[in-house]
């Protein structure tokens, strides 16, 4: 089975890439603070970047993710700008795109 994996500054998840389900936490603190998510957002990820999660290793700040109660927490649209500029940056003086995304 295709994973990822997401890191914070708290822990680091690996997540199933078919359906976004954790399968294993990693904590690196006392804090077990990523332990109220349920599952990730993985479509909302691949249509943003336009791209396959399977493989990639992501800050927890890209991803939309379900938690306790069903709540959910969407992607945090100001870092993603940041990323999305830096990322175009880069594409710019290598001449080939990092991830190809619509927008």
């Amino acid at each position: 089975m295709k994973t990822f994996e997401v890191t914070g500054t708290h822990g680091q998840m690996t997540v199933c890439a078919a359906s976004g389900i954790i399968e294993k936490r990693f904590h690196f603190d006392d804090t077990e603070a990523y332990r109220f998510i349920c599952e990730f957002d993985i479509k909302e990820w691949c249509r943003f970047w336009q791209a396959d999660i399977a493989g990639t290793h992501l800050d927890i700040l890209d991803l939309g993710y379900w938690g306790a109660r069903l709540s959910y927490t969407p992607a945090d649209a100001e870092w993603r700008a940041e990323v999305k500029a830096a990322r175009e940056a880069r594409r710019l003086r290598r001449g080939a795109p990092v991830f190809q995304w619509a927008g």
